[in-house]
């Protein structure tokens, strides 16, 4: 919990990234339950990108590219995480990038 105006806050964050053009951005709040109006931080975290993707390593040992995948109910969406993230970023100079994330469960 962190303090904010003399009020206890919750640490979470809603997260979103984007690619405009050839920067990838990070967008975030720290309320997890916006209203109207609300406007997110915007922070760039790298120029020169060609590419980014992600895939998700399910319970069966098998790489999806969405997550939730379309085969899981929504009821067990709510409960069901991923066992890793992989993330590919390819650079118009660096070349590609991968970085591998396991999950915490």
């Amino acid at each position: 919990m962190v303090e904010y105006r003399g009020q206890q806050r919750g640490t979470l964050q809603r997260v979103s990234y984007a690619l405009v053009n050839d920067v990838l951005k990070r967008s975030y709040t720290t309320a997890l339950d916006t209203v109207q109006g609300t406007k997110p931080q915007v922070q760039d975290l790298f120029s020169g990108v060609k590419t980014v993707q992600l895939r998700y390593l399910d319970g069966n040992q098998t790489w999806q590219n969405q997550w939730p995948t379309p085969s899981v109910s929504t009821t067990d969406n709510l409960w069901t995480r991923p066992l890793a993230v992989e993330i590919t970023i390819e650079f118009k100079d660096w070349g590609t990038v991968r970085r591998l994330i396991e999950v915490a469960g």
